[in-house]
């Protein structure tokens, strides 16, 4: 590690690493309870000695802490204070945390523990940065360093160029980045392509199958402005260095080639340029292979900022990320003479795991990320790392020391020795995670994670063809009871403020149908459901070739119970559902507190971003006719057996054409209403199984077309 360099210290700083030394030394047995006074003078020496960056200390604590800043209402009572204490979970280390209290309510709030201290380390990490861009000869070492330590020691990458195991195979085109016999440059800054020109796109036809190359994921542009198509065809017969220097969005172009050169590889792939947009067979053939593309390539470059007209270069403030040292002299317990302890204060959170940037919002790029071997980041601040066997940062470049188990891409992993029951709980949690991103293009919605699904397919050991709309047949009446979810605040995909968020490319049961995050129950152990709807044929019309696609039409034909009920708005505003002349309650979502407590007989959960719902939820009047279907029995696992914990079903609404319904929505009774509700005060018998008899239809033949013995309905679900 580079030695300490020499930074200034205010009296503030200096008396936070004096609280910390204190701690480090005594073990935690001096007092953890009396924290650091913030009061608006504090403030406004912070303010000051940023504004001349005259403390390396204030710089990092305002970048990690940025709450500090906020401003402070001490007029009200409230206080504010530093909090050290010792991370019991990681020994030698103090956690550095702002405390607000607002006395008259009894309340008091932590700012998240980013900010760690602790005694300095010669040679080890936390590293001293020294480029003040996140691009630089520094950073190129650095990615070398880790690259070679992946490809040569990490069994769980792949330890090879060809990660995944298969016959060596390359792309339709590629990047050529150096398609000289001249020797390529050893200068830093002469491996640019504005230095060195010799870029073409080359077909890999004539290229050995073992041929290595790198991968770029990156933002497009609104529009893009290069991109391979008939009207640019001139670009696969020219040296394209001019046409990269002359379009500013081509800058992340420009920088990813720099980083192929640097790196020592000749060959990088960029959908923009390696294939033909305008040519709808082709593009159908390259985005089928998108799983063999990213899994064989060496490397992936990530634009992780998504800014297309800075690419991967960013300007950066060293004092607010790099580790801030000093030394404290302290009381010494033993001798009763003073000792010095050298400290040095860091950001904990500096990982792959937190570096997902704006660019991990995007759709099209979700799969990008699990389907690479290695990644490596470039955010504003610092380079990253993520791979299987490894999580760091430039600042952390060894990894993390932290005690907390690091969230890679290996827990989401599918692969071949993971137990079918935990492999389908990886699909459910891939696919929620999928749907929290954004998509220029809706109708986007399951072919920007197509290669995900065909290499589910090879790995569960499932047939292609059993592929239904982001559904797979073997498990498809247990995955209809998915349910839309809420978005953690700050978190919500750029088109969300949408009303209307529906797909034309899968039918209403499936999940794509929609543009809203969305979860299923069974994606613990604890939890799975058990169908009591029977599955009696499939018809599906797909858009393309491309099995792991959307659909045009893709027909469920179902027999199981159903029910009538009608919703509309009460006198004060609120939704109420009817059951019957003498049964109706207020509506009761998912969402409520009071859902908890089961004080309601049927809790619905709508398609929110479904038009009909959208609808009718804005109307003031009117009665809308829906159904219930009974899908199954969710079941809570306890201590190795399975017992009943709910009801769950969707939603339907009745189409025009014969005993054809769409879903609307999904509805949970729980088994612990009964405690709540008198069934006798429903007037209704039995229907779903023998417990859930207010859901009965003494009068099935009014709206259904199609009944089977046993009072179960033959429908066509769409």
């Amino acid at each position: 590690m580079s030695p300490p360099h020499s930074q200034s210290i205010c009296d503030d700083c200096t008396g936070i690493f004096s609280k910390a030394a204190s701690l480090l030394s005594s073990m935690g047995k001096a007092d953890q309870g009396h924290g650091i006074p913030i009061d608006k003078s504090y403030q406004a020496r912070l303010e000051s000695r940023l504004a001349q960056a005259a403390c390396n200390m204030c710089s990092l604590i305002s970048n990690t802490i940025p709450s500090t800043r906020d401003p402070l209402t001490l007029d009200t009572g409230a206080t504010a204070e530093f909090t050290c204490n010792l991370l019991p979970e990681n020994e030698g280390n103090v956690s550095l945390r702002l405390r607000k209290d607002r006395v008259k309510e009894q309340i008091f709030s932590m700012s998240p523990a980013k900010l760690r201290i602790r005694e300095f380390r010669r040679g080890t990490d936390p590293r001293v940065l020294s480029a003040p861009t996140t691009w630089s000869s520094e950073a190129l070492g650095q990615i070398q360093e880790w690259l070679n330590t992946c490809l040569s020691s990490h069994t769980q990458c792949g330890n090879k160029s060809n990660p995944s195991g298969q016959q060596p195979w390359l792309p339709r085109r590629l990047i050529d980045v150096w398609s000289t016999t001249q020797t390529p440059p050893k200068d830093f800054e002469q491996l640019s392509p504005e230095n060195s020109q010799n870029i073409r796109i080359v077909s890999s036809q004539s290229l050995p199958q073992d041929t290595n190359y790198l991968t770029l994921s990156h933002r497009w542009g609104n529009p893009p402005k290069l991109l391979l198509t008939s009207q640019t065809n001139y670009l696969l017969s020219q040296d394209i260095t001019p046409y990269l220097v002359g379009c500013a969005e081509a800058a992340v172009f420009r920088h990813a080639i720099h980083v192929t050169r640097g790196l020592g590889y000749r060959y990088i792939w960029i959908d923009a340029l390696c294939i033909m947009q305008d040519n709808a067979a082709e593009k159908t053939v390259d985005i089928m292979q998108m799983d063999q593309v990213y899994t064989n390539s060496s490397l992936n470059i990530s634009a992780s900022e998504a800014n297309v007209s800075k690419g991967l270069v960013f300007d950066r403030d060293l004092a607010s990320i790099n580790p801030c040292e000093a030394t404290i002299t302290i009381d010494s317990e033993d001798s009763g003479t003073q000792k010095a302890i050298s400290l040095q204060a860091f950001a904990e959170d500096s990982h792959a795991a937190h570096a997902v940037g704006p660019l991990y919002g995007r759709g099209w790029v979700y799969q990008e990320r699990l389907l690479a071997p290695r990644i490596v980041h470039f955010l504003q601040d610092q380079v990253y790392w993520e791979c299987h066997g490894l999580d760091a940062s430039e600042i952390h470049s060894r990894g993390y020391q932290d005690g907390h188990e690091r969230q890679t891409r290996a827990t989401a992993a599918l692969t071949k020795d993971t137990p079918a029951d935990e492999l389908e709980r990886r699909w459910f949690r891939l696919v929620e995670e999928y749907t929290s991103t954004s998509l220029t293009f809706p109708d986007d919605r399951l072919l920007a994670m197509s290669a995900l699904a065909k290499q589910a397919s090879g790995i569960m050991q499932l047939d292609p063809n059993d592929y239904l709309a982001g559904l797979w047949k073997g498990n498809l009446l247990a995955s209809l009871v998915w349910r839309e979810a809420k978005y953690e605040e700050g978190s919500e995909p750029e088109n969300l403020n949408d009303l209307v968020m529906e797909t034309k490319v899968a039918p209403s049961w499936s999940w794509a149908s929609l543009m809203g995050l969305v979860s299923w129950p069974q994606n613990s152990e604890y939890v799975r459901v058990v169908p009591g709807v029977e599955l009696l044929d499939v018809q599906v019309d797909r858009i393309s070739q491309n099995l792991f696609d959307g659909t045009n039409l893709c027909r469920l034909r179902l027999r199981g119970h159903m029910r009538k009920f009608e919703r509309f708005k009460g006198e004060n505003g609120v939704h109420h559902i009817r059951i019957s002349e003498t049964v109706q309650f207020p509506e009761m979502s998912e969402d409520d507190d009071s859902f908890l407590d089961h004080i309601s007989p049927l809790t619905l959960s709508w398609d929110t971003c479904r038009k009909v719902v959208v609808s009718h939820s804005l109307k003031n009047d009117g009665v809308q006719t829906f159904f219930l279907l009974h899908i199954g029995t969710e079941q809570m696992g306890y201590s190795g057996s399975w017992e009943p914990e709910a009801e769950s079903g969707l939603i339907l609404q009745k189409t025009a054409d014969c005993a054809t319904y769409k879903r609307a929505g999904h509805f949970l009774i729980s088994h612990s209403t009964f405690g709540s509700v008198q069934s006798s005060e429903l007037e209704l018998t039995d229907a779903f199984p023998p417990e859930f008899e207010f859901l009965l239809d003494e009068d099935a033949g009014e709206y259904h077309d199609r009944c089977s013995s046993g009072g179960r309905y033959l429908i066509d679900l769409v």
